[in-house]
Formats: structure tokens, C-alpha cells, sequence
């Protein structure tokens, strides 16, 4: 009767996994026993129970190779929500499928088996033990150090989130060369953009940088997660863009945008795109500050340039008289307010001014 059972068992087992893996579109993984390390290299790799909860946005598959190529380690960047995180997740649950004997959702499984898989995705405190999130994090850490070797998946989510920066990137660091010289397979999500510039980082051959791409539309004054995954770190500050696209205050943006650029210089690839401008290098690319809807994608003059003499003087209605690249004769604009304005000119007749109110400041539009 036992043995009748078991086989009653075994057929379900099989029934079933052949059911979903011709429902959901399945693929078959192909092991190879002949490689030297643990990998794996996927191609169209989803999510399988994301791509089925998602009703109103197509699921964007991703490929990776970790393991082999050169490819031992991978640093995944990009804005909460982007989708890391479940990719991450997806990897992991694809890899016990597929050591399982059951199909894989994606469109090509190639791997070789893992002798161990750690997972550090979830940050949390540990309340019955009284330990806080940096200790448990660290515990595990030690735990995935000891153990791990070629043969090994490591997938982890924000390491060091629990501690002060300068700390965080240099045992975060740590934890990736020690990884790197075991030769292990892993992947982090992560913010920490200054660790892809260390020296020891850099010196990692097998170690890469990946990001998710999101960008900021304008027209629709939000973030727009294009979810796929890119060569390099991407947009190191995207923040800020976060923050506009939830419409917080706009002095509040304002003023952040001043320290976020005091203290980080903005660089080449930043979401708001911002080098400066030719006009006064201390006017802080913002808002449109007519609109206030959207990022001001160029500057202004409320005097026009054109009132200006050989030497950029302007003489005011009231005789005084300015730079015509005064700071306060400068104003963040977006090109549908820009156009707006030069099509309303009467031929520098009319201009802007910058009043002071009790609140902030306020544009009003005289006649010269």
C-alpha cells in the first residue's frame, strides 16, 4: 500500500510540473557537470510570482551571468522601487527551481550547481534576541564569510545599512574582496555609489557594476522605471528626483538641491543633468520658477540680454543700474514657460522682476 502511494505521489509531483511549466511558459535548465565552479547564466529571467501579481505593467525580464566570464560579483544601483530587490530575489528562486528538477521562468536556464546559497535581503531587527539590524547583519555576515567558497550564491540587499557611512563602506568593501578571493557567486543591491571609485574596488577584475534604469520625465513630472538592467553604476543622485516627482514643497527641493551641490558637486550622468551655467556659476539649476511643475531646463534673464551694453550693464526703468548676469536677474525656466515668454516679448518692452514676499519670492511681469 506504501509503495502504491508513493507512486501515486510521485505522478502528481510530475503531473503538476509539467502543468505550470507549459502554463507559465517555462523553460527547461541545462546542468553542466563538466565546469570547474558553481554559475549561472540566464536569459529573460522573471519573477515567478511577481510577473503574475502585477496587473497593470508588463514584467521586464533581465539576463545575468554570474560565475563564469569573469563575472564573480555584480554591485546592483538604482532608486528604491526600481525593482532590485526582486530581481535579486528572482535569481535565487530560480536557482532552487532549478535545483529542484522543476522548470524556470525565463526564456534560457544554463548553471551549475550550487553547493550553498546565503541570503541577506531582509534587514531587520532581531526583537527576541535584542539584537539591533547592524548585529544581525554582521552576524550573518560572518556566518556567509566562513562558509562560502566557489560553489556558493551569495544574495544580499542593502549590507551595512545599520551603521554610519564610513564604517558601512569600508566593511562593505571588505566583505567584496574577501567574496572575490573565494571566487564565490553574489550580488548586492546597493546606494553606496562612492565604493565603485575605491582603488581596492576597482581592482576587483571579476566585480561589476550594474544599475536599473530610471528617468525622469518631464512632460508627466514623474519618475519613469524603465527596469532593465544596464552596464556601469548609473545616476548617483536620484534622490532629489524622487522627491520632486512627490511633489514636496518646492523650497524645500530648493534648498536641498543648494546642499546637495555645495557638498556634492554634481557629475556627468546625474538624473538632473545639471553643469552648471555660463551666466553666474552661483545660480542653482531648480524648479521652473514660473510654473513651479517642472525642473527649469534653462536660465532666464528678467532683464532681457538684449538691454545690456558692451559690457553687460542694464539701466533699470528706475535708473539703477545691474549686471546683466546678476544672480537676481536669473531665472530656472522650462522650455514651454521660455517659449511662452520670448512670443509675449514686444521686442524687450516687457520684463520680469523678482519681488519679495513674506513666503518666498514672487515673479511679476512689468513694461520697461
Amino acid at each position: 500500500m506504501e509503495s502504491i502511494s508513493d507512486y501515486v505521489a510521485k505522478i502528481d509531483v510530475i503531473v503538476n510540473k509539467a502543468y505550470i511549466a507549459s502554463k507559465y511558459h517555462y523553460c527547461r535548465p541545462i546542468i553542466d557537470s563538466s565546469a570547474e565552479k558553481s554559475y549561472v547564466n540566464v536569459v529573460g529571467l522573471r519573477h515567478p510570482l511577481i510577473e503574475h501579481l502585477q496587473k497593470n505593467e508588463l514584467y521586464v525580464s533581465n539576463d545575468m551571468t554570474i560565475g563564469k566570464g569573469g563575472y564573480d560579483g555584480i554591485l546592483l544601483y538604482g532608486t528604491n522601487a526600481v525593482g532590485k530587490t526582486s530581481f535579486i530575489r528572482s535569481l535565487g528562486v530560480s536557482v532552487i527551481m532549478a535545483q529542484s528538477g522543476l522548470y524556470v521562468p525565463c526564456h534560457q536556464f544554463e548553471f551549475s550547481p550550487y553547493a550553498s546559497i546565503f541570503s541577506r535581503i531582509l534587514g531587520n531587527d532581531n526583537l527576541f534576541r535584542g539584537l539591533s539590524t547592524f548585529v544581525v547583519e554582521m552576524s550573518e555576515l560572518r556566518v556567509i564569510l566562513k562558509l562560502a567558497d566557489q560553489n556558493s550564491l551569495i544574495l544580499g540587499d542593502e549590507l551595512c545599512s545599520g551603521t554610519e557611512t564610513e564604517s558601512a563602506l569600508s566593511i562593505f568593501t571588505s566583505g567584496l574582496i574577501d567574496l572575490h578571493e573565494k571566487k564565490s557567486s553574489f550580488i548586492f543591491a546597493s546606494h553606496f555609489h562612492e565604493i565603485a571609485d575605491f582603488q581596492e574596488v576597482k581592482e576587483l577584475r571579476n566585480l561589476h557594476c550594474k544599475h536599473m534604469a530610471v528617468r525622469y520625465d518631464r512632460e508627466m513630472d514623474a519618475l519613469v522605471y524603465d527596469r532593465k538592467i544596464m552596464d556601469g553604476p548609473g545616476n548617483k543622485k536620484y534622490g532629489l528626483e524622487v522627491c520632486k516627482s512627490l511633489h514636496l514643497p518646492n523650497a524645500f527641493i530648493e534648498r536641498a538641491n543648494q546642499i546637495l551641490n555645495k557638498y556634492f558637486p554634481l557629475e556627468q550622468g546625474d538624473l538632473s543633468h545639471d553643469t552648471g551655467n555660463k551666466y553666474n556659476a552661483k545660480k542653482i539649476r531648480g524648479n521652473c520658477e514660473l510654473c513651479k511643475c517642472v525642473l527649469g531646463e534653462e536660465i532666464h534673464h528678467l532683464h532681457p540680454q538684449k538691454l545690456a551694453d558692451a559690457k553687460g550693464f542694464i539701466t533699470k526703468q528706475d535708473g539703477s543700474v545691474i549686471h546683466k548676469n546678476h544672480l537676481a536677474n536669473l531665472m530656472n525656466i522650462c522650455s514651454e514657460c521660455h517659449d511662452h515668454l520670448h512670443k509675449n516679448d514686444d521686442n524687450g518692452k516687457r520684463v520680469l522682476v523678482k519681488k519679495k514676499t513674506t513666503k518666498s519670492y514672487k515673479i511679476e511681469m512689468l513694461s520697461s
